[in-house]
């Protein structure tokens, strides 16, 4: 017999390890403008980028959402995954329509499209450089007998994306196959990355916290994931202390002039990621001499997955009062 906590079923995704570590910098969070080509650094220095295609909050949450199907129920010969673009909506948690269908198929566009410079590792996990990448090798939107595949015209050169070929996406056949009730879409992964979801090379991610979040907060709740961790000896707890340094500021894109102020809005969103994830029992900003540590604690386990329960079943925000401001 289930025990009640396990009646509430928990909303997942799945962020895969490299583009993880890179979303921080690269994704571009609820801009109003999205820009094509994005550069950033990462925690070791080195500089990523992406091109060809923006990635914003919707590119995002849709390419986690869809690791995870593929990693659960995927074509492991073919490395493809299809589903309807409404079930996708669904999983997402948008209210299904026609303008949200063709806002999805315009994210998956866009992702088919990017081009990334995506951090390397060795086989000790030291970050060594980083290597050309794509997401997805194939997409294909089908509705009744029509079908448009992404491989039908080539991907735009930097040179050639501008505005209007934004609007001219919007208008085109391949969104228009899109506002079909049963519109459904086909997507093949790029062969390093479908063996990278398929490895669980990543991390799970709360699908609620995730969709709840936005902005900075996003953000930094994103590269909070991505951290390395230290467990706890008895506790399902595990703990991460770093210096707030210009480096992890930069990586945050927090690059305001004064040191306080990035200090400040890091506080701000810390506070919001408390108030949303019921898993981090702190996140703290201290001072120690002349340098500035962020103290993480965060639930693990059987924990962790009670206090995700917990929430389904009372709907309700954590406090976010284990926080101090700088």
């Amino acid at each position: 017999m289930q025990a009640a906590s396990e009646t509430y079923p928990l909303r997942r995704s799945f962020l895969e390890e490299r583009f993880g570590t890179a979303a921080a910098g690269l994704v571009q969070f609820n801009s109003r403008d999205l820009v094509d080509r994005v550069s950033a650094s990462t925690l070791a220095g080195a500089v990523i980028s992406a091109a060809d295609a923006p990635i914003g909050t919707l590119e995002f949450d849709a390419l986690t959402v869809l690791s995870l199907r593929f990693g659960d129920s995927g074509d492991r010969e073919t490395n493809s995954v299809t589903c309807s673009l409404g079930s996708l909506l669904s999983m997402l948690g948008i209210t299904l329509g026609t303008w949200q269908r063709r806002d999805l198929a315009i994210a998956l566009k866009r992702l088919y499209d990017v081009s990334l410079e995506l951090p390397e590792y060795d086989n000790d996990g030291t970050e060594i450089g980083v290597r050309a990448r794509r997401l997805f090798t194939e997409l294909a939107i089908f509705a009744d007998s029509a079908v448009l595949r992404g491989l039908g015209a080539p991907r735009p050169q930097s040179s050639e994306i501008t505005t209007a070929g934004e609007m001219t996406l919007r208008g085109s056949r391949f969104v228009q196959i899109a506002e079909a009730d049963n519109a459904r879409v086909e997507i093949t992964l790029a062969p390093w990355f479908a063996d990278a979801v398929l490895e669980r090379s990543g991390k799970v991610l709360d699908l609620e916290t995730q969709r709840a979040l936005d902005g900075v907060a996003k953000r930094v709740w994103v590269a909070l994931n991505m951290l390395a961790y230290v467990q706890h000896e008895t506790l399902n707890i595990e703990t991460h202390t770093r210096e707030v340094d210009d480096r992890f500021l930069g990586m945050l894109r927090l690059k305001a002039k004064r040191p306080t102020d990035n200090r400040k809005t890091l506080t701000k969103s810390l506070t919001k990621v408390l108030a949303r994830d019921p898993t981090y029992l702190r996140a703290e900003i201290v001072r120690r001499d002349s340098r500035y540590l962020l103290e993480i604690e965060r639930s693990t386990g059987t924990a962790r997955q009670e206090q995700l329960r917990d929430r389904q079943r009372h709907g309700k925000e954590k406090p976010g009062n284990n926080l101090i401001s700088v």
